[in-house]
């Protein structure tokens, strides 16, 4: 089915003004990414525990390659192609936005991995694979050089993450996974619908095609990527397969879909938003801004409310897609001067990515001692972690947005997009600004709230302490890596997200701004000061009610739509298979015929000449009715000269209709008979067999014998019809 569908596309991309340098660097890397899925593989057949151990090894060293390609590469781009996959070819590129994605995930990647050796405990060969397996298909998503590329690598995504949420096997797992599956085939083909629409407007499905996408046809286009990018990353309302997800997979598959998984939806919805014309990008911009902030409100709402753990980082990380997402619009509204708004979306990128993995990955290092994850329960449960607590603070800290970590950075970029596109006066800004403060307020009081409970609050039972090696490295290297960040933001910005802005078009005095942010001066602090004074007095006042809030949320929910969708086209598909199977083919052929000749049969018989006569008679037989009815001759008409009296008129009215009915059916059977009578000649002569004396078989009537039963019918049908209209005009 797939490859009858690409045949709709093109077999070659719009080469872009600037035409990259042929090369096999990226290939080789996802070459390298892809042969590390059967070596570890075969390494856990051999022994269990060198699974984890080669998968590590395989991140790492995709790590460093990563990192020596974004310090050597140039300001041009590398493209490789494979011809002929899938009737259409993938290209490969090694571009500035794509590296930085690819070195933000294989990163946590590493680190996720790390922690997995000691967390996963069973299936651990089948974890490990199918971890390398989603490894490879990110890096071939960001090193795609083309649309189709990047739609091939999001279903290799989708399917390996789709094991990593089944692992556990249990029911809700299951149950989560098929939420995720149906979902994720959804988008999937939202994306490929997307592309047919760009393919048969530019002509190819390049990142830049010559020609901007305007008009019904491009929003069209857009619109499907956008929606299939938007339910990996997990915007309002597509969002609900997170808290599904997240609780039912493994804590360190936790912290790659949270952290990496739904980034790829994001930069899918960054190169989308590339396409449009200057006309459309502003009335796209107004769009995607509602969407981010009715994502940042509702998972910072829903994060405040929720009791277990780890649903309460899901609903958490919508609230901060919504904050990237929110970066975006801001981008397309500010047109050229956008820098500044894709800038703090890919900072933000980075800081989420880091400080959401670690908070996962520090709360499966409390769930090993607790085996809980109901807030309820968990109470001083990481008390006895020291150096667990401190990397907590430090992720909780970026996550609200102190100043001093990474998350105020970024978010104090994001704020300054909101300001200037609220300077150039596009409308409503000043309610998105407030509404960006409101979400940032949410964000620290359930930040508080999670350092309270675990780290502060007094423990209900003793429980064991102490940190692993294992453990401890991690939260040193993680959290030094936070506050290094934190504390030097404008060398991470402009050593890390600079030439990734640069790399997706925007450029001159835009980017010369971007270098002379001053994250640390007194606006910035202050307009941090008050989203965290007001989040810090929320936490108090539910910190008194025991955070028992009473929110009304409807009955219904997306994920019930979808499942009820799903089991719709379940249903269907079986009935299809059933009534493919009862319709065979030879059957319906035989049948088909069979309808044919009766209704060449039938044509023979009502030629247009007959069915003229026999109008022209029904005008007649009409013309006869309407004498016999005739107002004059009714019974009771008032008197003229010479008129009989009434009493006259009554005693001899039964003879009259008689005779006048009598008439009628006189005209109606000689208009019967002669139309029998042509119709059987007609069929006698289309078939002289007929006319033979001959035995019709039992149970089955001939032509001739169906006609005339017909004629029959319809002649008692009418004689019935007028008695019932003589007796009730009587």
């Amino acid at each position: 089915m797939l490859v009858s569908l690409t045949d709709c596309l093109p077999t070659a991309p719009v080469i872009p003004a600037a035409s990259p340098t042929p090369g096999m660097l990226p290939l080789v890397v996802l070459l390298a990414a892809l042969v590390a899925v059967p070596l570890v593989a075969l390494a856990g057949a051999w022994r269990g525990h060198r699974a984890a151990d080669l998968g590590l090894v395989a991140a790492l060293t995709l790590l460093g390659t990563l990192a020596v390609l974004w310090v050597t590469a140039g300001e041009s781009q590398v493209a490789s192609r494979v011809p002929g996959v899938l009737g259409q070819g993938l290209d490969f590129a090694l571009h500035r936005p794509g590296l930085m994605f690819a070195l933000v995930s294989t990163g946590l990647w590493a680190a996720a991995t790390a922690f997995a050796a000691g967390y996963v405990s069973r299936a651990r060969t089948r974890y490990f694979v199918f971890s390398t397996l989603c490894l490879a298909g990110n890096l071939g998503f960001y090193l795609a050089g083309d649309f189709f590329t990047l739609f091939v690598f999001f279903e290799l995504v989708s399917l390996a993450s789709y094991a990593l949420v089944v692992h556990e096997q249990d029911e809700e797992a299951l149950a989560a996974g098929r939420l995720y599956l149906y979902l994720g085939i959804l988008g999937g083909l939202s994306i490929l619908g997307g592309l047919l629409v760009l393919g048969s407007i530019t002509g190819g499905t390049a990142f830049a095609p010559e020609v901007k996408l305007a008009g019904r046809a491009g929003g069209l286009a857009v619109a499907l990527l956008v929606l299939g990018f938007a339910v990996k990353a997990g915007l309002v309302p597509l969002h609900f397969w997170l808290p599904r997800a997240h609780p039912a997979a493994p804590t360190p598959a936790s912290a790659l879909l949270s952290g990496v998984v739904i980034k790829t939806g994001i930069y899918g919805i960054a190169r989308t938003l590339g396409l449009l014309a200057a006309d459309q990008a502003a009335v796209a911009g107004q769009l995607v801004l509602w969407v981010a902030a009715a994502t940042m409100l509702l998972g910072g709402t829903l994060a405040l409310c929720e009791v277990n753990v780890k649903r309460l980082l899901a609903y958490s990380s919508v609230s901060q897609i919504g904050f990237i997402t929110c970066g975006l619009a801001c981008a397309l509204l500010l047109a050229d001067d956008g820098a500044i708004g894709m800038a703090g979306a890919l900072f933000h990128v980075f800081n989420h990515a880091f400080f959401k993995g670690t908070l996962f990955m520090l709360v499966g290092m409390v769930y090993l001692r607790a085996h809980r994850l109901e807030l309820t329960s968990l109470r001083g449960a990481g008390r006895g972690l020291p150096l667990v607590g401190a990397a907590f603070l430090v992720a909780a800290a970026g996550m609200a947005g102190v100043p001093g970590s990474g998350g105020y950075a970024s978010k104090t970029l994001l704020h300054e997009a909101l300001v200037e596109a609220a300077h150039i006066g596009v409308p409503g800004l000043g309610l998105a600004e407030v509404l960006f403060k409101a979400a940032a307020a949410l964000t620290v009081a359930y930040a508080a709230r999670l350092c309270y409970v675990l780290f502060i609050s007094r423990p209900e039972e003793r429980r064991p302490g102490g940190e692993r090696p294992v453990e401890q490295g991690l939260t040193l290297g993680l959290g030094g890596l936070m506050l290094a960040v934190g504390l030097r933001p404008g060398l991470w910005l402009e050593r890390l997200v600079l030439p990734a802005v640069t790399g997706l078009g925007y450029g001159g005095k835009a980017i010369e701004h971007l270098g002379h942010v001053e994250f640390f001066g007194l606006a910035a602090i202050k307009g941090a000061l008050w989203p965290l004074a007001l989040g810090l007095a929320l936490f108090g006042y539910l910190l008194r009610r025991d955070f028992r809030v009473a929110l009304p949320l409807p009955g219904w929910s997306m994920a019930r739509v979808v499942t009820a969708v799903t089991r719709g086209g379940e249903a269907a598909c079986r009935l299809a298979e059933r009534l493919d199977a009862m319709l065979d083919p030879s059957w319906v052929a035989r049948w088909g015929g069979a309808l044919c000749h009766l209704v060449g049969r039938l044509d023979t018989i009502f030629d247009p000449a007959r069915a003229l006569r026999y109008g022209e008679d029904a005008c007649r037989i009409a013309r006869e009715f309407d004498a016999a009815m005739d107002p004059e001759r009714a019974l009771f008409r008032p008197e003229v000269e010479g008129a009989p009296s009434g009493v006259d008129a009554a005693a001899g009215w039964p003879a009259r209709w008689f005779d006048r009915l009598a008439h009628a059916l006189r005209a109606f059977g000689g208009w019967v008979k002669s139309a029998v009578s042509d119709a059987l000649g007609q069929v006698v002569r289309a078939d002289p067999t007929l006319g033979e004396k001959s035995e019709a078989p039992p149970g089955r009537m001939s032509l001739m014998n169906l006609n005339v039963a017909g004629m029959m019918i319809v002649s008692v049908v009418v004689v019935a019809l007028l008695l019932l209209v003589v007796l009730s005009g009587r």
